[in-house]
């Protein structure tokens, strides 16, 4: 079995022509994409300065609400160049994939339409040979923030895990930045992902 892990494509779609050479030459099994599909240049810039000054972030700006059409339609293009290549696709959002509600309308419009894309954020996916299971964009501590970046809390984290704990098989965890801790321990060990 040949698993193949992509991430941080950052709307770099001068790739996009040498994706389909590249799947079809590594020829993977599954494909797990851990996120950062968006450029969210703008909308982290406007995120950390009101986080800086201790106000709350706008999303008015023109230029913000003109770079999130710009990063859907990125996420649109990867996302059609990996299930395009029929493998089975896993995919979590990225720290920059946001807002939460335009990256998973767009990820589940897919879905509905290829069979073999998951997006496994927060899911559980049963393989034969394994249980996927994904979290993705940061995981902090205590912060949450799903409109200007993707950022969920550790006790998010732990309470959306809960149920893996009750496949007893091999199981693939996607994340798109190490969490603060791992899920089964508290003594600060860094991961990614674990297979």
């Amino acid at each position: 079995m040949k698993l193949m892990c992509l991430s941080d494509y950052n709307g770099a779609e001068e790739i996009l022509p040498a994706l389909p050479a590249l799947l079809q030459e590594e020829d993977p099994d599954f494909i797990f994409y851990c996120g950062g599909s968006m450029k969210g240049e703008k909308r982290l810039a406007e995120y950390q300065m009101a986080h800086r000054f201790h106000s709350k972030p706008s999303m008015d700006n023109p230029e913000i609400q003109k770079e999130m059409g710009e990063d859907a339609e990125h996420l649109r293009k990867f996302i059609l160049a990996l299930v395009d290549s029929q493998k089975t696709v896993y995919m979590v959002p990225g720290y920059n994939d946001a807002p939460e509600s335009v990256y998973f309308k767009i990820a589940y419009d897919f879905a509905r339409i290829y069979p073999n894309l998951h997006p496994a954020h927060e899911m559980l996916y049963r393989e034969d040979q394994f249980m996927v299971a994904g979290f993705g964009g940061e995981i902090s501590e205590s912060d949450d923030d799903r409109q200007f970046i993707s950022q969920y809390s550790r006790p998010w984290i732990e309470f959306a895990s809960r149920r893996l704990q009750y496949f007893a098989g091999e199981k693939v965890l996607m994340f798109h930045s190490p969490p603060v801790c791992r899920l089964d321990q508290s003594d600060g060990e860094h991961c990614g992902v674990l297979i």
